[in-house]
């Protein structure tokens, strides 16, 4: 039984010659083309960056906490520790010891 050539209907093709093919736009026409009919660009504004001190500490600390948060978030977070001159995790630890302190007052304080 012999196989079929998947490829036997192509073996007619013949590309277009260059001059059929239509020339391509420049960014300038496509992009006036759709600020016309109301596209907008997927560009957003540009985030300036937050100024972070170098962090190389040593710490012996091996777990790593991947969370979602906001940017302002994030960037309390580090200008606390470069207020503090302290790692992250550091900053993060006395940030929670803070919290549990608030709580706990609250409980007592009820």
């Amino acid at each position: 039984m012999s196989r079929v050539d998947p490829l036997d209907s192509l073996k007619n093709f013949t590309p277009k010659p260059a001059a059929e093919q239509k020339p391509k736009q420049s960014k300038a026409d496509i992009e006036k083309l759709a600020n016309q009919h109301g596209f907008t660009g997927r560009q957003t504004a540009p985030v300036a960056p937050v100024a972070r001190s170098k962090r190389r500490f040593k710490t012996g600390r091996n777990v790593q906490i991947n969370i979602k948060g906001e940017q302002d978030t994030k960037d309390e977070l580090y200008r606390l520790a470069d207020d503090i001159d302290e790692p992250l995790g550091e900053t993060l630890k006395r940030a929670l010891a803070a919290l549990r302190r608030e709580l706990d007052a609250g409980r007592s304080g009820n």
